[in-house]
């Protein structure tokens, strides 16, 4: 759990190595006052179940360590055969009293990275936000790039249902001064991050007492290097814009 003194040493960081244009050095003292730690959340919010299905049916996977990573016009259908297959399974053991709809409903409102996004992005701002700084969702780094599948694994013991989630959401810290007058969107893989911020929501979850246990964690990952073509559209954009600029004056 992030302490008021965690926070206060964090918000200092974020002053002065920001001002001194030091990336190295915030990475550096971000990564000492956050890596280790484990950042309570609330639990999942009410999700509708067929909004929640939806968001998770797009979703790559790895369920009980075996991946499932084709995501096919847009649904993940492997995926949705398994775990509704496993979650019968698993409801018709002996001294197990949970409908499987109930089990595949509760899991897909927990995994839904609407949920998990809006949470960590909401205490990513509360920690790292910034008179000059701004914490902003990050698609593209450069060349087109994913969030690493969900992780869900279920299981039973002493008679109750477990499950374990993790879902990483990427985040970036942008300078505020970087944006002015910039293309915020990034669709073209310009303005990357200044600083790549991973959140990392996990769950633990008993469905036979209802306990659960969710956190965030948090990993400054490098930039993924640029590709050779996304290198040539960065220079070609750069001249373009300074043709541009001739023009006008």
């Amino acid at each position: 759990m992030a302490t008021p003194a965690t926070v206060s040493a964090l918000h200092k960081a974020l002053s002065v190595h920001t001002r001194s244009n030091d990336k190295h050095k915030l990475v550096d003292s971000l990564s000492k006052l956050l890596s280790t730690q484990c950042i309570s959340l609330e639990p999942v919010p009410a999700i509708d179940p067929a909004i929640s299905l939806q968001d998770v049916s797009r979703e790559r996977v790895i369920l009980n360590n075996v991946p499932f990573l084709s995501v096919s016009s847009g649904i993940n259908h492997q995926f949705l055969e398994a775990i509704y297959e496993l979650c019968e399974k698993i409801c018709d053991m002996d001294e197990v009293f949970t409908l499987p709809q109930e089990l595949v409903e509760g899991l897909m409102s927990r995994m839904a990275r609407s949920g998990s996004g809006a949470d960590s992005y909401f205490k990513l701002n509360s920690l790292l936000g910034s008179p000059d700084l701004m914490i902003m969702p990050r698609n593209r780094e450069g060349s087109k790039s994913m969030p690493p599948p969900i992780t869900l694994d279920v299981y039973v013991s002493g008679g109750n249902i477990h499950a374990d989630i993790s879902c990483t959401n990427m985040y970036g810290l942008y300078r505020k001064a970087d944006l002015k007058g910039i293309n915020a969107s990034r669709e073209d893989g310009e303005n990357p991050a200044w600083i790549n911020v991973d959140a990392i929501v996990e769950e633990k979850i008993n469905f036979g007492n209802g306990q659960s246990v969710r956190f965030l964690k948090v990993k400054f990952p490098k930039p993924t290097p640029l590709t050779t073509r996304d290198s040539r559209r960065k220079r070609g954009n750069k001249y373009l814009l300074a043709k541009s600029y001739s023009r006008e004056v």
